[in-house]
């Protein structure tokens, strides 16, 4: 508050406020009391702040030829909206000039009124953001928070959430519908129309899976199976543990056991993600008995192996081959029996006979040498055996 002191008039003002910062468009009020008892009657009021070039400034009331009355003993408000300089700090003097007449005066005079602000530089405005958790499997709940500091005047947060939606607070909840990396971006804007923002990766995964198989899918009692699990989705690293179906157990996502008994087997694959997620798995198979028979080697009793098998047909062809040979022998033997009987009759109803005549009767094809002979009958082992007379 100060005095303005003119000639034909005279009265105190004040101007607010008396702080202000770079750059912000402050209100500024001027405050006319008037002293006198009788009305004023105001006709401009100007102002030159310390930043503006010497012939620029502001009215507070328009130099448009009509006055506006303060009251005897009263007073009267003007104001007007004002941006500060961007680059001016410190202490800022503003000179007002106010034009005014006392009622029944006739002379209206201009009186100068000095007073000094501050202007200050403001604080840098900041957000930090943060997504818990800002990654996982679909559908993925984040809670997203801004802190903002430096602000002036208060601030005002929104929120970019990078899948298409938005929202608006310091603190938010949003739920990712599907797989994919966002960017949630906060911005912050303080009293002073300032904007500053802060972003934060959300990593979203698809759920996590499991696919267990196992080669082969019916195996012998004793022979390696060859198990995978795969696993797809969730968040690395994986761990991967077996359940065989035995009582068995392993670990990795490839893994190899042999079973000591027949019967169907179920071995589960479990999986757990690096969020802590976990998918589960199982595949069936059906374990032969082994070869050979009396239990040695965990076989059931009368079990033939697969060479046993392969030996049967071998043993038949032979047997057969055999009895063929057999059979043809006897009937040779047979047919050199009914020879000889014929032979012998021959000659007892012939008669002696000469040398040209028995040569001539016994030459004949021979079976067993496999060639023309005159001896009566051949052996067994190919020798020819003479007939002798008698």
């Amino acid at each position: 508050m100060g005095t303005v002191q003119g000639t034909h008039w005279a009265g105190t003002a004040s101007l607010g406020p008396t702080q202000v910062y770079q750059d912000e468009w402050a209100t500024f009020t001027f405050t006319l009391q008037n002293a006198a008892s009788g009305s004023l009657d105001v006709y401009w009021i100007f102002s030159h702040f310390c930043w503006l070039p010497s012939n620029q400034g502001y009215y507070f009331k328009a130099n448009d030829g009509t006055p506006v009355s303060v009251p005897g003993g009263g007073s009267r408000a003007f104001s007007i909206a004002i941006r500060v300089s961007q680059t001016y700090s410190g202490s800022c003097t503003v000179a007002t000039d106010v034009s005014g007449q006392a009622v029944g005066d006739f002379l209206q005079e201009t009186v100068r009124w000095n007073h000094v602000i501050s202007v200050i530089i403001p604080p840098a405005l900041t957000v930090v953001a943060t997504a818990n958790p800002s990654s996982g499997s679909a559908p993925l709940t984040v809670t997203l928070s801004a802190q903002v500091s430096g602000s002036v005047y208060g601030s005002s947060i929104t929120w970019d959430f990078g899948d298409g939606n938005s929202g608006s607070g310091p603190s938010v909840t949003h739920s990712y519908s599907y797989d994919g990396t966002f960017t949630a971006t906060a911005t912050a804007t303080d009293g002073l129309g300032r904007s500053s923002g802060d972003s934060k990766s959300v990593t979203v995964y698809q759920p996590l899976g499991a696919q267990a198989a196992a080669t082969p899918s019916s195996p012998v009692i004793g022979a390696a199976v060859a198990f995978m699990c795969s696993v797809s989705g969730g968040i690395q690293p994986y761990s991967v543990s077996w359940a065989f179906g035995d009582g068995s157990y392993g670990t990795g996502k490839t893994a190899s056991h042999a079973y000591a008994t027949a019967g169907t087997k179920t071995a589960t694959c479990n999986v757990t993600d690096g969020s802590g997620a976990s998918a589960t798995s199982w595949v069936s198979l059906q374990v032969l008995g082994g070869s050979g028979g009396g239990g040695g080697n965990g076989g059931a009793p009368g079990a033939v192996s697969e060479s046993g098998l392969f030996l049967i047909p071998i043993g038949i062809l032979a047997a057969v081959v055999i009895g063929v040979f057999v059979l043809l022998r006897v009937r040779k033997k047979g047919s050199l029996r009914q020879r000889r009987s014929r032979a012998a009759g021959t000659r007892s109803r012939s008669g002696p006979l000469s040398e040209k005549t028995k040569t001539a009767s016994f030459t004949r094809f021979c079976p067993e040498c496999g060639a023309r002979s005159n001896a009566e009958f051949c052996s067994l082992d190919g020798t020819e055996t003479k007939s002798q007379e008698t």
